[in-house]
């Protein structure tokens, strides 16, 4: 965190990458015109093998199917207009090559990624200074298709749900410009 200069956070936050935004190694990445902000980060990416839900992180493990490397581009230009949901800046079509391979066969610890851009290092970093290991990751996410009601949220795994001024704005219409100046009833 001390890359962005911002505090830990206790529990992760997620952003989405839709299935179009998948692109191929050596692909294209659409950067719309006018514009300017396309940011990049090298990541892992962990492929899924099996159905996945309420996996604990003992057994999370077990549900990798391996393991890729990712560019993770951004176009920072929508980052006012997503209101924090970060669709448009993550989510865009291509903004998100992988490949060439996945691995299956291979231990995470302790190993080191950097990006290069033009034969340039511009970032690295290494799977000990992750503050959420990959078991953690995959037991904290899932992926329904219907809405039913279920137990609480469990309390030793990821972030709990809140009642902010934020969540309330947002929930009740989308109306984030008015974050901090309506009153929560």
């Amino acid at each position: 965190m001390a890359e962005y200069q911002i505090k830990t956070p206790s529990t992760p936050n997620y952003f989405h990458k839709p299935v179009s935004s998948l692109n191929v190694h050596r692909g294209q990445v659409v950067r719309p015109k006018g514009c300017q902000f396309l940011n990049y980060e090298g990541e892992i990416a962990i492929v899924i093998g099996q159905k996945c839900r309420k996996v604990s992180r003992e057994d999370a493990v077990g549900y990798i199917g391996g393991y890729t490397i990712a560019n993770d581009f951004g176009i920072h230009d929508f980052r006012d207009t997503d209101a924090g949901s970060m669709l448009r800046v993550k989510g865009s079509d291509t903004l998100c090559p992988v490949g060439p391979g996945v691995v299956s066969d291979w231990d995470p610890e302790g190993k080191s990624i950097r990006t290069y851009v033009n034969g340039d290092l511009r970032q690295e970093g290494n799977t000990a200074e992750m503050i959420w290991d990959f078991s953690y990751l995959v037991a904290d996410l899932a992926l329904t298709n219907t809405v039913v009601e279920g137990p609480r949220v469990d309390a030793t795994v990821g972030a709990q749900p809140t009642r902010s001024e934020e969540v309330v704005s947002t929930a009740l219409g989308g109306d984030w410009e008015f974050r901090g100046i309506r009153r929560i009833v």
